[in-house]
């Protein structure tokens, strides 16, 4: 029966579910009850395996929040004895009342085992000892947020090194999202006429109006405080490039390259975590398996070197391919995990269209299932 409400589920067109016990209870239910032949020697829920109490790996559905609902002994004695004294009592379908009813301590090892369930995001109890319109009250307060939290809109981050497709692949994901594309914040603000060959190493890349001296500090400041200020008009779903992530890898390329010291790598993951608080992240890394991919694409179409001008193309793209894929997979393993963002690494050496549209219906395919996490 677990299974046939997974189905249904999943083939349900409601944004929002709520159920009655699913694989949870059935788990609780099965460790805590004891018959009168196994009553004296059943192990105490405290003592079994946490494995007992995971969700099925073949379950692929998990909820959101699991509401356990705490009651006294007591009280669930007296609603068994009222519900039975108005003919509400036990049937052959449901014995659970005449077990409570015989074993008071049966309730007490339903919830604890409920407590122990390992699967949903969220494990919260609620006071079901007071009055129904209390209880709903409680239950209220736990679901609205999530419901909010589950509408927000959604902010898709393609992140990767140089050349590794971000505009092709951003530019077109967003097309068939049906929502608006946020280019590198880098590029937009840069001067493109005043760029010279190496200027990405202390700054914007141009040869003006930016402090060279201390690793191009003042422009990745200057970045980040525009990228939170294009953050909190973000109202709708959007695909952006680079973002505080790219930004990150770019700034701590940059203070390494001029051996600077107090690198502040923490000032992205919060802007991160602020803006959480508004709308969903999603995380996609397109990733090169070296830097000649990087050359290859660089002379094919003069669009890049035109983006990023480089005085030795093979010397700076291995240094670039080290700091803005390499770093950037610790800045993604450590940005991810702290904030539990979905993440999703793809492999982009191949050109052509047959390549561009293998990788969309693979990210479509992930933002879908994650779209709603």
């Amino acid at each position: 029966s677990n299974y046939v409400l997974e189905y249904e589920i999943a083939n349900c067109e409601e944004a929002v579910i709520i159920v009655d016990r699913w694989y949870a209870s059935t788990c609780a239910y099965t460790v805590a009850y004891r018959d009168d032949e196994s009553s004296k020697r059943v192990m105490p829920i405290t003592d079994m395996s946490n494995d007992i109490f995971k969700w099925p790996n073949d379950m692929r559905l998990r909820p959101n929040i699991l509401l356990v609902l705490q009651i006294d002994p007591v009280v669930r004695q007296k609603r068994v004895e009222d519900r039975a004294g108005t003919g509400g009592g036990a049937s052959r379908f449901n014995p659970w009342d005449d077990r409570l009813a015989k074993d008071p301590a049966l309730g007490c090892r339903i919830l604890q085992a409920l407590n122990r369930i390992e699967g949903p995001r969220e494990v919260l109890s609620i006071n079901a000892n007071l009055s129904i319109d209390e209880v709903l009250e409680q239950a209220r307060k736990i679901v609205k947020p999530a419901v909010e939290k589950f509408h927000r809109p959604l902010t898709i981050v393609v992140v990767g090194t140089h050349a590794s497709g971000k505009s092709t692949i951003g530019t077109e994901l967003a097309k068939r999202l049906g929502c608006q594309f946020d280019r590198e914040l880098g590029e937009i603000e840069r001067d493109a006429n005043s760029l010279v060959a190496g200027g990405h190493l202390h700054g914007n890349g141009s040869s003006t109006g930016f402090d060279e001296t201390n690793g191009g500090r003042d422009w990745d400041d200057f970045l980040h405080k525009k990228e939170c200020q294009r953050d909190s008009k973000c109202n709708a779903t959007r695909v952006v490039e680079t973002w505080h992530i790219g930004n990150a890898a770019w700034y701590q390329f940059r203070q390494q390259q001029s051996s600077m010291e107090n690198i502040d790598l923490d000032r992205y993951e919060n802007s991160i975590s602020k803006h959480l608080d508004s709308s969903r992240v999603i995380v996609v890394q397109l990733t090169l398996s070296s830097h000649s991919v990087m050359v290859r694409r660089r002379e094919n179409d003069g669009r890049n070197k035109d983006r990023l001008p480089m005085e030795d193309d093979d010397k700076e793209c291995q240094e670039l391919y080290a700091a803005l894929q390499h770093d950037m997979d610790i800045l993604l393993k450590n940005v991810v995990e702290a904030l539990s963002l979905p993440f999703l690494r793809i492999h982009n050496d191949n050109d052509g269209e047959e390549a561009i549209n293998r990788i969309l219906c693979e990210i479509l395919s992930f933002v879908e299932k994650y779209k709603h996490s």
